[in-house]
């Protein structure tokens, strides 16, 4: 007789195991679900949080947010090999040991990218010749959007 109440009190701690189990999955369920954008006034705190969230290294094909310095409109090479002129882009990448200074293409020329602006570029790496080339994809707002990333204010690549 004495088993049978080492097997009730057994289900009855699994049972309040799977009712806890339920009842946080229901609270995270619920709190990604009042998830509200957030806004950054401020580049440092922009800077913070990119750090904080993503791994904020250079990668082959793995996007990476930063801040554009200037930007010119260059036809030299275009000139010399017939191909469509580009917007030069210089930008200050957000990388986990502070920034680092790239220059990158955008084939956009009509962008209107200007010092300050946040945008997300496209490193490529070329192993043969072991080269970068870095690609000025986006231009964004300064609003995280959760899942979805940030805030596109306008979209240089199709």
């Amino acid at each position: 007789m004495s088993y049978l109440l080492y097997i009730f009190a057994f289900l009855g701690v699994v049972f309040l195991v799977i009712v806890a189990w339920f009842f946080l999955t229901a609270v995270k369920v619920k709190k990604e679900m009042r998830f509200e954008p957030r806004v950054f006034e401020d580049a440092v705190d922009l800077m913070k949080f990119i750090r904080n969230t993503f791994e904020c290294k250079i990668k082959n094909k793995v996007v990476i947010y930063g801040f554009v310095e200037s930007s010119f409109y260059d036809d030299t090479v275009a000139r010399l090999t017939g191909d469509a002129p580009v917007l030069d882009v210089d930008v200050h990448l957000i990388t986990a040991k502070g920034h680092e200074k790239v220059n990158t293409s955008c084939g956009d020329i009509n962008a209107s990218l200007k010092k300050g602006d946040f945008v997300a570029v496209m490193p490529f790496y070329n192993e043969r010749h072991n080269l970068w080339y870095y690609v000025t994809i986006a231009k964004l707002n300064t609003v995280y959007l959760g899942k979805q990333g940030f805030s596109v204010d306008e979209e240089y690549v199709n």
